[in-house]
């Protein structure tokens, strides 16, 4: 593999104890009585209560000093004196005939003072790209070395997860100990993750990067391009949706983006599918199929493109009760009233799934009907609605 990048950073510690250790003694204090009574008491100091709290199988080691050099940490290597400890820090991008990868390594080792044995871990995070098949691959090996107590995970063509944005925010996280010690620049981290991951999109050939997208949504819209994708202007808001349309989903709907993801989803629809190419900041259809769920297809499809997009566009994770059977025409455009209004103002959802629940409950004692359609007369109904259900429940 030829290396086009490579940043390595190394921190030795090692931690000398004395070879011996002080005789346990109490020390005096003088002592104040809540009758203030003067009298001389006998407590055990900070360093004496270790001393004399340690163990055979856990003596107690007196700390003398540190030393940060890797010429202390060689030599103290076998030292059962002193504690020493390796953290180590890599990141590199690297090709052949067949991919380019970039690989982020942080491994650490220490032995204890006293103990024979070093306890090792590490951490391998990836980014692949194989040229013959122009398919992207992430993923990562947690303590590789270990021959049972592994953990792996490749993903392919898996941009939900941003694989970018995650190497910069993981070395970011680890660098953190190493700039410190280093004195290095606040901004190193981001020039160093921005210096590798342009070198390893440079080696793909006919990616463009556009500066109104990230690395992430640029490697997105390559795939598109190389899988003869059709796509929308907002199709950087679909990178996150799982699973992304296969071939066979595409193939059914003329490669389109939004078609394949409706046909996925379960959305149908012109009206639908001109919202969707119209979305700006989320898609959240999740919360789309809740209330269609509880207003029903036909109804949804009735209302205004403005009042669907912003169903879409809320960023929340309420759940919404499920179908009421119960809604008479005027009932369900009243509900809807108040909906699409705590909606569009990220406000009151809460409660009016609390008055939805109020309304099933109470309808099961009486006649009630949803007269409610501006949040002035909700708000009466929503407290008289609490006030007859706790007559039911608390008498």
């Amino acid at each position: 593999m030829e290396v086009l990048f490579k940043k390595q950073f190394e921190i030795f510690r090692t931690n000398f104890h004395q070879e011996y250790n002080d005789v346990p003694v109490k020390k005096k204090f003088i002592n104040v009585s809540d009758d203030g009574m003067f009298g001389d008491v006998l407590l055990w100091d900070a360093e004496n209560y270790a001393t004399s709290s340690a163990t055979e199988k856990h003596p107690y080691f007196k700390y003398l000093r540190c030393e940060d050099t890797k010429e202390s940490f060689e030599k103290n290597y076998g030292n059962p004196m002193t504690t020493v400890e390796l953290h180590r820090l890599t990141l590199v991008v690297e090709k052949n005939e067949d991919k380019v990868s970039m690989k982020l390594f942080s491994f650490n080792k220490q032995r204890n003072h006293g103990k024979p044995y070093f306890k090792k871990d590490s951490s391998l995070w990836f980014i692949t790209y194989k040229f013959k098949t122009n398919e992207l691959y992430s993923g990562k090996l947690i303590n590789g070395f270990k021959k049972r107590k592994y953990s792996s995970r490749v993903r392919k063509n898996y941009f939900a997860q941003k694989p970018f944005e995650v190497i910069r925010m993981l070395f970011h996280n680890h660098y953190s100990m190493y700039k410190k010690n280093f004195n290095l620049d606040d901004n190193s981290d981001k020039d160093i993750t921005t210096n590798a991951i342009n070198l390893f999109l440079k080696e793909i050939p006919n990616l463009t990067l556009n500066n109104d997208l990230t690395y992430d949504e640029s490697m997105f819209k390559h795939y598109m391009d190389l899988k003869g994708v059709k796509y929308p202007d907002n199709f950087k808001l679909y990178m996150s949706k799982i699973p992304l349309p296969t071939k066979r989903i595409l193939k059914k709907t003329d490669n389109k983006l939004v078609d394949s993801f409706m046909l996925n989803k379960g959305l149908n629809g012109d009206k639908i599918k001109r919202v969707l190419h119209s979305t700006k900041e989320f898609i959240n259809e999740e919360f789309y199929k809740q209330a269609e769920n509880l207003f029903g297809e036909k109804f949804l499809r009735h209302q205004s493109e403005e009042d669907l997009r912003s169903i879409f566009e809320f960023k929340s994770g309420y759940q919404i009760p499920g179908d009421i059977t119960t809604f008479s025409d005027v009932e369900k455009k009243n509900a809807f009233s108040i909906f699409k209004k705590s909606v569009k103002d990220y406000s009151g959802l809460q409660t009016f799934i609390d008055h939805i629940n109020f309304y099933l409950k109470l309808k099961q004692f009486e006649e009630i009907k949803w007269k409610s359609n501006d949040m002035k007369s909700f708000h009466n109904e929503h407290m008289d609605w609490t006030e007859r259900y706790s007559h039911y429940t608390r008498g």
